[in-house]
């Protein structure tokens, strides 16, 4: 299965780039987040 990149994803959980992450990850869909800032989406840093 292809992975689904999505750039832009910030921290804070009100984020349209954030809810994004959470609702692939909750569809079982390979997901990469880059963002400015390093942290922990879910279970993707």
């Amino acid at each position: 299965m292809k992975k689904t990149l999505v750039f832009g994803v910030s921290l804070k959980s009100n984020r349209y780039s954030n809810i994004a992450v959470n609702r692939l990850q909750d569809h079982n869909i390979k997901t990469e987040a880059f963002g400015l800032k390093a942290g922990k989406i879910g279970e993707y840093k």
